[in-house]
């Protein structure tokens, strides 16, 4: 039997990414999800922002160092990279070039498209997949099986 796959978010925590997209528009902004999965769930835990070196409308691009601190930073957390965050100026699905990348980081990659006000998120198992996103009034509401208060976000096709 296969477990359903989600990807848990705060309300805050869909606020203060879709406000980075905000503010970084019209370039691409971008942030790794911090967290932990447990049975195909994905729980972010903190998002830590990152530069797009590339500063630009269509791709970003983490630097290294960056990436390496952002690696120290959760493994002192005991903190798992769960997922990669970033901006579209229009529309969620991924790009050739995120597709190419989700293949060799394969994690859930959350998109926010600026334009349209949306979110999606997606996993490359061998082919593309979409994964719902939870939001939650909190953390502690994550961690509850409560589902009375769920808002789940499928991306559109």
């Amino acid at each position: 039997m296969v477990t359903r796959q989600a990807l848990n978010v705060t309300v805050n925590q869909m606020t203060n990414l879709r406000d980075t997209s905000l503010l970084h528009r019209p370039y691409e902004a971008c942030s790794l999800l911090l967290g932990l999965v447990k049975d195909r769930i994905f729980l972010v835990k903190e998002i830590y922002h990152m530069q797009n070196v590339d500063r630009a409308r269509n791709t970003f691009q983490m630097s290294g160092i960056d990436l390496m601190n952002a690696y120290e930073y959760s493994l002192g957390k005991n903190l798992d990279v769960i997922g990669i965050f970033h901006s579209h100026i229009s529309g969620i699905r991924p790009s050739k070039k995120d597709m190419r990348f989700m293949e060799i980081n394969p994690v859930v990659w959350l998109i926010y498209s600026v334009s349209d006000y949306q979110f999606g998120a997606y996993i490359m198992e061998s082919t593309l997949k979409d994964v719902p996103i939870e939001v939650f009034r909190d953390l502690a509401f994550q961690h509850r099986e409560e589902k009375g208060q769920l808002h789940v976000y499928y991306p559109k096709k």
